[in-house]
């Protein structure tokens, strides 16, 4: 079972990828690979905060691995698509300008899973807003009609209602 530590080094292995992309001026296959390892973890890490308690750190955790995966792979679709929609070497400059992004993001998550503290909440989140900003600058992230398209609008109607709930719930104590 890969390891947090397994992703960061996948993430390394990308950024090295990317660098020495630029200096090619090409995009090499062999980045889809480390993709596709990335991406499955991330998955993994997704589905399991789902499958969580519907409290606010579960939910920011869940959303957190979400925005990551739908990132990494409109990067994989980006790159496999760069050679016929002529997007090479355009694509690996604007892969490297979300890394650093990519990686606060990941640093403060994988903190946050190891040592819980609600204290973490609005960092994290903060992170993720800046991820996106940056993802949707360089074409790096779906536009939100297209994640739309995945969510399960019962499930998460049921999944805010149990939220809300809990809330006021606890306004009440």
């Amino acid at each position: 079972m890969p390891t947090f530590e397994d992703l960061l080094g996948n993430v390394a292995r990308l950024d090295e990828g990317f660098a020495a992309m630029q200096v090619t001026g090409k995009v090499d296959k062999e980045i889809d690979d480390t993709l596709e390892q990335i991406i499955s973890f991330v998955t993994r890490r997704e589905q399991f905060w789902f499958q969580g308690e519907p409290n606010r750190r579960t939910f920011t955790v869940y959303h957190s691995w979400r925005n990551l995966r739908l990132v990494f792979s409109k990067m994989r679709n980006r790159f496999a698509n760069a050679q016929l929609v002529h997007d090479n070497p355009v694509v690996v400059d604007q892969a490297r300008e979300i890394i650093p992004k990519v990686l606060s993001t990941l640093a403060s998550l994988i903190a946050m899973e190891k040592e819980p503290t609600d204290s973490e909440i609005e960092p994290i989140l903060e992170h993720v807003r800046e991820l996106r900003a940056s993802a949707r600058q360089v074409d790096m992230v779906q536009p939100l009609s297209e994640e739309l398209k995945e969510t399960d609008q019962a499930k998460l109607t049921a999944a805010l209602d149990e939220l809300l709930k809990r809330m006021a719930t606890l306004g009440e104590a």
